[in-house]
C-alpha cells in the first residue's frame, strides 16, 4: 500500500491573528488531514507579535544578540503552534509540536531542498548548538548527521562521534559511523552503514549512505563496485515515496564536481543571481563565475538555463 502523501503548510501571521482565524486554520488542516494526507504544518507568529518582539528587543539594545533574538522570535511561533495544536485537538485531530532544534532543522532542509546549501548548513549548525545547549542530545545528533549529509563530515565527525557516547541506540551509532566514514573518505564502510541504517528501517538514510558509496568508489576508479552501490540507491529509493535529497539527488554531478562547484551550480539552477549567491556563500561574484564555468565545462553544457536538468539526474533501478 503506497504511503500517505506529505503535504507541508505554511500559516503566516494573518491567518493566526485571533481565535477565530485560528479555528478557521485547524478546520482546513482537519479538511487535509481527512483526505489522507500525512502534514507538516508550520505557523507564524500571530498578527503582529514578530514586529512587537523586534520592537521589545530594541527598546532594549541596539545590537541584540543573534542567537537570542532567534529565541526571542521563536516563542512567538511556539505561541500560534501551541494554539493551532489545542484547535486541532478540539477537532478530534491528532498533533505533535516540535522542538525549536526540529524547527530549525526543519527550516534546513526547506532551504536544501530550494538550494540554499549554506543557508540550509547554518540552521542546522544553530540546532545543533542549541541541542547541546538544552540537552536534546538527541537534536544535536540529527543535527550534525544533517551536516554531514550535506557535505560537511570532515567538520563534525568528531562531535557527532563524542555525542554518541553519550546517547544510547544504534541509530546513533549508525549516524555518527556514516559520518565518520564519509569524512574518511571510505566507500567500502559506508556500504557497511548503508546496510546498518536499512536494518534500522531509515531508508533514507541508507540511499544517502549508498549513493555516497558509489561517489567515492567511482572517484576511486573502482567501477564495478560503485556502479552497484548506485543501483542499491536506486533501489532503496523507490521505497522513499519520490524523496531527493542533495546525497541522492546529484550522484553523477557530485563525482565530477568540487562541493563548492556544486554548492553554487544549485544555487544557479535554484534562480538566483550571481551576486546573491556570492553574498551567500561569502565569495566574490568573480570566484562565483568561475565556479559556473567550470560546472558547464564538467556537466558538459552551455549555460545557466541547462544546469537543472544536467544535475537532477537520481539512479535508476
Amino acid at each position: 500500500m503506497p504511503a500517505a502523501p506529505l503535504v507541508v503548510q505554511k500559516f503566516g501571521g494573518s491567518s493566526l491573528a485571533d481565535a477565530d482565524r485560528i479555528r478557521r486554520v485547524a478546520r482546513r488542516i482537519a479538511r487535509e488531514r481527512t483526505a489522507g494526507a500525512d502534514l507538516v504544518v508550520v505557523v507564524s507568529a500571530m498578527g503582529d507579535t514578530t514586529d512587537e518582539l523586534l520592537g521589545l528587543a530594541a527598546a532594549i539594545t541596539d545590537t541584540p544578540d543573534e542567537r537570542e533574538l532567534d529565541m526571542l522570535l521563536a516563542t512567538g511561533e511556539h505561541q500560534s503552534a501551541t494554539l493551532v495544536s489545542m484547535a486541532l485537538h478540539a477537532l478530534g485531530v491528532p498533533a505533535m509540536l516540535i522542538n525549536q532544534t526540529e524547527v530549525l532543522q526543519a527550516r534546513a532542509w526547506t532551504a536544501a531542498a530550494a538550494g540554499d546549501l549554506p543557508g540550509a548548513r547554518q540552521q542546522l549548525e544553530q540546532a545543533a548548538d542549541l541541542g547541546e545547549e538544552i540537552g536534546d542530545l538527541i537534536g544535536a545528533v540529527s543535527a550534525l548527521h544533517g551536516l554531514a549529509r550535506l557535505g560537511h563530515a570532515r567538520q563534525v565527525s568528531a562531535r557527532l562521534a563524542a555525542l554518541a557516547t553519550h546517547v544510547d541506540g544504534e541509530l546513533v551509532a549508525a549516524r555518527a559511523a556514516y559520518a565518520s566514514a564519509l569524512a574518511a573518505r571510505d566507500g567500502e564502510v559506508l556500504g557497511k552503514v548503508a546496510g546498518d541504517f536499512e536494518d534500522l528501517g531509515t531508508i533514507l538514510y541508507a540511499a544517502e549512505a549508498s549513493a555516497e558509496a558509489a561517489v567515492l568508489l567511482r572517484h576511486a576508479g573502482e567501477t564495478r563496485r560503485a556502479a552497484a552501490a548506485e543501483q542499491r540507491a536506486a533501489r532503496l529509493l523507490v521505497r522513499c515515496e519520490g524523496a531527493a535529497t542533495p546525497p541522492v539527488r546529484f550522484i553523477s554531478a557530485r563525482v565530477r564536481l568540487t562541493q563548492g562547484e556544486l554548492d553554487t551550480a544549485m544555487q544557479a539552477a535554484a534562480g538566483r543571481s550571481n551576486k546573491q549567491i556570492a553574498a551567500e556563500m561569502q565569495l566574490s561574484v568573480r570566484t562565483v563565475e568561475s565556479h559556473l564555468q567550470r560546472a558547464y565545462e564538467k556537466l558538459g553544457i552551455s549555460g545557466r538555463h541547462e544546469l537543472a536538468g544536467a544535475l537532477q539526474d537520481q539512479p535508476t533501478a
